[in-house]
């Protein structure tokens, strides 16, 4: 409700002008929530609940209350979540989805190979000059790309990460500071493209702007957690069966529309939101380590009873 929705993409024109937009206002937010962030948030658990409710259909349609409660729930947030129209968040979303179908059942794969066959048959009957004119725009110089980025063009976000890499040669060991990046690329890095004026709340890169944050020390360790969780994840989805399978492949789904996402874009670990990055962190870990901790400690205390039942 306090997210300022805009009509980027024209098929979901419609649906944006139905929904309410901007009509809260929170303490300490001077302007209405930006709709990138909103859906960069959101591709934290949007992968995990679709992956939760295909589970939920497959295997759960007797428990009606669950999968309905699923469905709901997955809904609302998938409809805020294109609603926002971020086009990084969705691009994440989308590599998600083939990931999550190519490994996760064999119906996926087929559900997968019918799409591609499909897109494939229908590309000569696409309006192929609408797109092209969507993703370059109107010849300007100025602003190619700028409809794929959001507000910054992608020419403006090269030269912010220019910015960012000097700041991180500079600031390497213990970084410039939590937030501070939005004050200094002004005063000791001005930009050509981008007013002076304009406030940068990040560096549009997550690594980036961890790196000006903490330090290359700093980024060092949220690589070494990415690669932690991946690899407790991997080896979870390959070990495992039924929902604990789905709560991995979610999971998975959830780090890489993340990923992908934090390359042009990012929640920094400044923001509000920044906690469901966490979360994410912390339910993979339990995910994967929850199961063998319970099946030795079910062991420990099964071989007693088994050699003494009195």
């Amino acid at each position: 409700l306090g997210t300022q929705l805009h009509a980027k993409l024209p098929v979901l024109g419609g649906l944006v002008d139905r929904l309410p937009s901007g009509v809260l206002h929170f303490p300490g937010i001077e302007a209405a929530v930006n709709a990138n962030q909103v859906g960069g948030s959101l591709a934290f658990v949007v992968p995990l609940l679709v992956a939760l409710s295909a589970y939920s259909l497959c295997h759960e349609y007797r428990r009606w209350w669950v999968l309905l409660g699923t469905l709901i729930v997955t809904g609302i947030v998938l409809l805020v979540f294109v609603a926002a129209q971020s086009r990084a968040s969705l691009a994440g979303f989308a590599l998600a989805l083939i990931f999550m179908l190519l490994f996760n059942w064999r119906w996926g794969r087929f559900l997968l190979g019918v799409g591609t066959l499909a897109s494939l048959a229908s590309a000569p009957f696409l309006p192929w000059k609408q797109l092209l004119t969507l993703v370059v725009g109107n010849g300007n110089a100025l602003e190619p790309l700028e409809p794929v980025v959001g507000s910054i063009s992608l020419t403006g976000r090269m030269e912010i990460w220019t910015r960012a890499i000097y700041g991180i040669q500079d600031f390497p060991f213990t970084g410039m500071g939590l937030g501070t990046f939005r004050k200094i690329v002004h005063l000791l890095y001005p930009l050509f493209t981008i007013a002076p004026d304009r406030d940068l709340g990040h560096a549009h890169d997550f690594f980036l702007q961890t790196a000006l944050d903490f330090g290359l020390p700093g980024l060092v360790a949220v690589v070494a957690i990415y690669t932690v969780v991946v690899i407790a994840l991997v080896r979870e989805w390959k070990c495992e069966r039924g929902k604990e399978r789905a709560w991995a492949i979610g999971l998975l789904g959830s780090l890489i529309a993340q990923t992908t996402f934090s390359l042009v874009d990012t929640v920094a670990m400044g923001a509000r939101t920044n906690f469901l990055w966490w979360y994410l962190m912390a339910l993979a870990l339990a995910a994967a380590i929850r199961r063998p901790g319970e099946a030795e400690e079910g062991a420990t205390h099964a071989s007693p009873l088994r050699e003494n039942p009195l």
